[in-house]
């Protein structure tokens, strides 16, 4: 994994028992749409992930994370994500990947 890969997946999500779970909800945002949109391999459901944007928006004003600044407002109303992602993120969704083959 390179250091990259290992930055966001600390920030992320951690592996417990149950499996990874990501802890951050605008990395999760970009990590299951990267998934999604990118590698046509969902890590959630179409319900989960529109939950999530839901829930993003609703929350929008008190949710921090150094790359909200890639997703915008209309993004989540759309229920889609276009933009641009971080270089991190394809190396957080391997490593989540990985981190929940192993602890199933």
């Amino acid at each position: 994994m390179d250091c990259w890969s290992f930055v966001c997946y600390r920030c992320c999500y951690i592996a417990n028992l149950d499996g990874a779970v990501m802890k951050n909800p605008i990395a999760k945002y970009l990590m299951c749409s990267y998934a999604y949109y990118k590698e046509d391999n969902p890590l959630v459901s179409d319900d989960e992930f529109d939950n999530l944007a839901k829930w993003l928006l609703e929350h929008w004003d008190s949710v921090d994370h150094p790359h909200k600044k890639y997703i915008t407002k209309h993004d989540l109303e759309a229920g889609t994500y276009l933009g641009k992602y971080p270089s991190m993120v394809a190396g957080a969704v391997r490593s989540y990947r990985v981190t929940s083959v192993r602890s199933n």
